[in-house]
Order: structure tokens, then sequence, then C-alpha cells
């Protein structure tokens, strides 16, 4: 088997273990130790790997534009009050974040 070959084989084998470990049910140690794997040997790979592979290009994906959500002309807000009850307040809706603030 000639180099590149087995550099090939030895980096679809790696793949695949670190593929298998993200999508293992098993807690990280107990992944290496059922594959006979060291933490160090792992993260070698790992970076090998990921200095390995293209890094993706950027690209644009065109979004349809936003609609206006339409809002309430009036806006309902109900206040507890101390000694129990509560007071209901009908408010313009532009003036909700205002009456909040206010009330902080």
């Amino acid at each position: 088997m000639s180099g590149n070959l087995k550099r090939e084989v030895l980096k679809k084998k790696w793949e695949g273990i670190i593929k298998g470990r993200y999508q293992s049910p098993l807690s990280f140690e107990f992944y290496l130790q059922s594959h006979q794997i060291s933490k160090s040997n792992f993260y070698k790979w790992q970076r090998r790997l990921k200095a390995s592979s293209p890094t993706p290009s950027l690209s644009f994906l065109e979004l349809p534009a936003l609609t206006k959500v339409p809002q309430p002309e009036v806006f309902s807000l109900e206040i507890g009050v101390a000694k129990g009850g509560c007071v209901k307040v009908n408010i313009p809706f532009a003036k909700v974040i205002e009456l909040v603030k206010a009330l902080l």
C-alpha cells in the first residue's frame, strides 16, 4: 500500500471515530475507552482533520422582505395591587414601552 493510500485510509478511519463520538450516547471517556483511544490521540486527530478540511466559502442567501406585523391600536394591561385586586388599563400600543419603564 502506498504512503498516500495509507494516509487516506487512516484519515477516513479517524473521521469515522470522531463523527461516531458526537453521535454516540456514551460519555466521552467511555467512548474513548471502548475504542481504546487516548484523549491526546483523539484531540490530535480532531485538530489535524479540522486543519485539513477546506474552509467553507461564504455566500449570501436572499430572503424575502419582512412584512410588517399589524399592531393593536390599544393594549390592555392588568396591574396587581398590593392589598389584592388589580387595575386594568387600556393604553395606546405605542405607549406600552414608556408605561413599562415608568412602572419599573
